[in-house]
């Protein structure tokens, strides 16, 4: 590698440059909220819907719904920096990842300038992660698989899509080396205790459970606009996640048992953020964010496992497709 490549490695790896990509992705949802370059957002609304709450998120003004869109964002990235660093996934204390996930979502103007409960769903698959990492040859915390299994559960009664991770964490318990009967009671328990309390206070509520109509259809695909922004994003996405996450999975296969183990469990979230967004295609809202997510936290890994070999061109090449998807967004 040159070296104007190191030069541009190192930027790109230090966390002046990984905050100016995130400054970027978030002044550019500002800037297409504040100054009217996108329609209507209310009307971009398309979600899963919960097991119990219906009709989405509650009405509020554009400048809120901007606002805490910025804060849920900034706490996501600010959670994949926390968990990189407190067991050390990706080798490197970059915050490139954060970075890169802001620049992501901001290149669709329509999911990063309102609040949409993707951005909760990432949050929530990155604390179950945590947790579930904070396992790893601990089969006594059973508490800890239980919390894990109990926010999933109870996140489904407002954002259904939660329940695509509960067959993650099961398999994640095995990943952990955590898995036994008192694990599973845990698991269990933890499924099972949302909806006694559902039953026990809000019985009204119990009786009216239903799973939102997200069955996949082929015809889906052919009914759909695939000259649209959002088609083109989710299809760029669900080719870069899957190029980046077979690379991935071949290089950890060499790393220690517990470096394997950490990152099996993210690539086994990362393909189920992937299904959900295949399944729900027509639901962008509910696993945009989630994907972009996870995606980040791939190219950031691909970009730390080949740093010597010019990587950076890959990180750039992303930030170009997202600029051209963003330009996308706002014009069309």
């Amino acid at each position: 590698m040159t070296g104007k490549g190191k030069d541009i490695s190192r930027f790109l790896r230090s966390r002046g440059g990984s905050l100016l990509i995130g400054a970027v992705g978030l002044g550019g949802a500002c800037a297409a909220a504040l100054c009217g370059w996108i329609t209507d957002v209310k009307a971009a609304a398309a979600e899963v819907g919960g097991l119990l709450v219906h009709s989405g998120l509650p009405s509020m003004t554009p400048e809120l719904s901007l606002a805490l869109s910025a804060v849920a964002m900034v706490a996501v990235a600010v959670m994949m920096v926390l968990v990189n660093r407190t067991f050390n996934l990706l080798r490197t204390s970059s915050v490139l990842l954060g970075g890169l996930y802001l620049l992501m979502q901001c290149s669709v103007p329509e999911v990063s300038a309102r609040f949409v409960p993707g951005t909760a769903l990432a949050l929530l698959a990155l604390t179950v992660i945590a947790l579930l990492y904070s396992c790893y040859q601990r089969p006594d915390r059973t508490q800890t698989v239980f919390l894990a299994f109990f926010l999933c559960t109870a996140a489904s009664m407002v954002q259904a899509a939660a329940l695509i991770y509960l067959p993650v964490l099961l398999a994640g318990c095995i990943q952990m080396r955590s898995f036994t009967v008192r694990s599973v009671v845990g698991a269990t328990l933890g499924v099972v205790t949302p909806f006694w309390l559902l039953l026990g206070f809000y019985p009204e509520g119990f009786r009216g459970l239903y799973l939102p109509d997200v069955w996949f259809s082929p015809s889906m695909f052919l009914t759909g606009d695939f000259l649209s922004p959002l088609a083109a994003t989710v299809a760029f996405l669900l080719v870069w996640c899957t190029i980046m996450l077979m690379h991935n999975l071949y290089r950890v296969y060499s790393y220690n048992a517990r470096a394997r183990a950490l990152n099996g469990l993210m690539a086994s979230m990362t393909v189920a953020t992937m299904v959900l967004a295949v399944v729900c295609f027509g639901a962008p809202d509910s696993y945009l964010p989630p994907l972009m997510c996870f995606t980040a936290i791939q190219t950031a890994l691909f970009f730390r496992i080949n740093y010597e070999r010019r990587s950076y061109i890959w990180v750039l090449s992303l930030a170009g497709v997202c600029a051209v998807l963003y330009i996308w967004n706002i014009w069309i």
